[in-house]
């Protein structure tokens, strides 16, 4: 009921369409701009369509919010390697996280409880305090998955 609520709410609060607002105030890269991003040598990662609580999805809702946007970002983009980072840290079940990690769907899966160590899953990693012990995203992200996209460069047979 999330849209539903939040559509209500947007409507008591008479704002401008959705979408009017969107377009004039672009909270988001346009696909242009992620373009230009990734040939500036950065990655793109998955974050789902809407913003759920995965914890709570089921099998057919997982494949709307995760499994289809990860498809399209992939084919859209070309993406060889494909971070999930999860809202809210709030993790799907372990089984339908696992099945949509052998699908292909993403190639390693994030969540906000503290930092990983090694040996941990690639669908098990955790990314929160990096910050606070001085690890900036440009160097962090690329040692906590640089393992991985090797490991799918490697798969793909590329360099």
């Amino acid at each position: 009921m999330k849209d539903e609520l939040a559509n209500t709410l947007w409507s008591y609060c008479r704002m401008q369409p959705l979408n009017e607002y969107l377009e004039e105030h672009r909270p988001y890269f346009t696909w242009s701009e992620v373009d230009d991003w990734i040939a500036a040598g950065h990655h793109v990662g998955l974050h789902t369509r809407s913003h759920p609580r995965c914890s709570r999805l089921t099998r057919s809702e997982a494949e709307i919010e995760v499994a289809a946007p990860a498809a399209d970002l992939r084919r859209r983009f070309s993406l060889g390697f494909l971070p999930f980072i999860y809202p809210f840290g709030d993790r799907l079940t372990r089984e339908l996280e696992q099945e949509l990690f052998e699908k292909d769907v993403f190639d390693c899966a994030f969540g906000i409880r503290g930092m990983s160590s090694c040996g941990v899953p690639p669908t098990r990693l955790e990314r929160a305090g990096a910050e606070e012990m001085g690890a900036r995203w440009a160097v962090y992200g690329d040692l906590a998955i640089r393992p991985f996209v090797d490991g799918i460069q490697n798969r793909l047979g590329q360099s």
